[in-house]
C-alpha cells in the first residue's frame, strides 16, 4: 500500500507540474499538440509482487523464509487513441518479459514444500483517459492483466497462468509530432489458479491454488502513425 501511495503522489505531483506550466491566469491553455491516431512502442522497468499459496486442506499458507518477487522486465506496447478537446481516451495493450523471482518455504498439509517463483510473461489490455495540457498528458488507465508464473520445487516444475484487472496512471509527453516518452505506474491482481507440484521425488504432489500481486513503474517510448 505504500508504493502504491508513493507511485501517485509522484505521479500527482508530476501532473500538477504540468498544469502550473500549462496555465495563464489560471485557465489551462488550449491543447495544440494532436495525439489522436495509432501508436507502437517499447517499455522497461522494475516490478514487484507477492504469491500467495492455499490447499484444499488449510485456509491458508504458513510460510517462513518468504522472498517476494522482485526483478526487471521489459516489452512491447501498441494502441489507439482518440482526442475529443483536450481530452484524450483510448485503448493499449501490452506484453512484458522478465525475470522477477521470488521464494517461499511453506508448511502444509501434505508436509514441507520449497518453491522458487518466477514471474515470465505480464500482459495487459486497458482503457486510457487523459487531459493533455499542449504536449504533456496525464492520464489514468484499467482493464485486464494475465501473468504467467513458473514454479520450481524439488519434484519438478510447473506454469501457471493467472488472469485478473490492472489499474494505474502516468504521464506521456510528446517530442516530436510522431515521438514520445511515458512513465506508468501499474497495480494488478490476477486472481487465483490450480497448479500441482511434487514437493520431493515420490511424494504425493501438492494441489493448490496459486494468486499474486503485481506492481510495476516503467518508462517507455512510442511512435505515433
Amino acid at each position: 500500500m505504500k508504493s502504491i501511495i508513493l507511485a501517485v503522489t509522484m505521479l500527482a505531483g508530476f501532473a500538477t507540474g504540468a498544469v502550473a506550466a500549462d496555465t495563464v491566469d489560471g485557465l489551462p491553455v488550449s491543447s495544440i499538440y494532436n495525439w489522436s491516431g495509432a501508436y507502437v512502442g517499447g517499455h522497461a522497468g522494475y516490478a514487484w509482487g507477492r504469491t500467495k499459496y492455499n490447499d484444499p486442506l488449510v485456509f491458508d499458507e504458513i510460510s517462513f523464509l518468504r522472498k517476494d518477487g522482485d526483478g526487471f522486465l521489459g516489452g512491447v506496447q501498441a494502441g489507439y487513441n482518440w482526442q475529443d478537446g483536450a481530452v484524450v481516451y483510448g485503448i493499449e495493450g501490452d506484453v512484458s518479459f522478465g525475470n522477477v523471482k521470488g521464494h517461499r518455504f511453506l508448511v502444509t498439509a501434505y508436509g514441507p514444500a520449497n518453491y522458487d517463483e518466477t514471474l515470465r510473461v505480464f500482459g495487459t489490455f486497458r482503457g486510457k483517459v487523459g487531459y493533455t495540457f499542449n504536449s504533456i498528458l496525464p492520464y489514468v488507465t484499467g482493464g485486464f492483466a494475465v501473468a504467467n508464473y513458473k514454479l520450481e520445487g524439488a519434484g519438478g516444475s510447473t506454469t501457471t497462468t493467472n488472469l485478473g484487472w490492472t489499474i494505474g496512471g502516468g504521464a506521456e509527453i510528446g517530442l516530436t509530432e510522431k515521438i514520445s516518452i511515458k512513465g506508468e505506474y501499474l497495480f494488478a491482481d490476477v486472481g487465483k489458479e490450480d497448479f500441482s507440484l511434487a514437493n520431493a521425488p515420490d511424494v504425493v504432489p501438492f494441489p493448490g491454488k496459486v494468486s499474486a500481486e503485481i506492481q510495476t513503474l516503467r518508462i517507455g517510448i512510442n511512435y505515433r502513425f
